[in-house]
């Protein structure tokens, strides 16, 4: 199913299939959607979760907000991102991951920093590789810095330096 191969990241064979159920069933344009933000196909993705059959689906407006702030609308896509954010909790880690730093990334844009620290903690919930815990780590650095908390930033920063991975 193409759920099942979206899950194991082969996006790319998620977004063939009948093009009857394609125009017909809701979940698996949602899927269909998904892939091809995995892909980086951008600009065809929001055509998948603006479908009609998608009307009222938070998860098709987290998606299509996830969409937004990666092309870089990041304005835009705050509001809905902070309202649809939590449904990616029970997400596998190799999605949750990266679009956790979607919301994330959209939320320090916005100064919402309550926002982007609870998206650390949703995060930190799974183990990380190294490169993930980086990744966050240099992310946190960001939030103190904001908060200005700039000898606890630095930690941070000095962390990842000395860590294998330099976002």
């Amino acid at each position: 199913s193409a759920k099942f191969i979206t899950s194991l990241d082969f996006p790319g064979i998620a977004i063939g299939g009948d093009r009857a159920e394609a125009e017909t069933d809701a979940e698996f344009r949602l899927l269909r959607g998904g892939s091809l933000y995995m892909l980086g196909r951008l600009e065809d993705a929001p055509a998948e979760f603006s479908h009609q059959s998608l009307q009222g689906n938070d998860e098709a407006t987290f998606w299509l907000a996830a969409t937004r702030a990666a092309a870089g609308d990041l304005d835009g896509a705050a509001p809905e991102l902070k309202r649809t954010g939590p449904i990616i909790q029970p997400y596998p880690r190799s999605l949750k991951v990266p679009l956790g730093r979607v919301v994330m990334e959209t939320a320090l844009s916005q100064g919402d920093l309550k926002q982007a620290k609870h998206f650390i903690d949703i995060l930190r919930i799974d183990t990380l590789n190294s490169i993930e815990k980086a990744q966050l780590d240099y992310e946190e650095g960001r939030i103190l810095e904001q908060e200005e908390k700039f000898d606890e930033a630095v930690a941070k920063y000095e962390s990842v330096i000395a860590g294998p991975h330099r976002p």
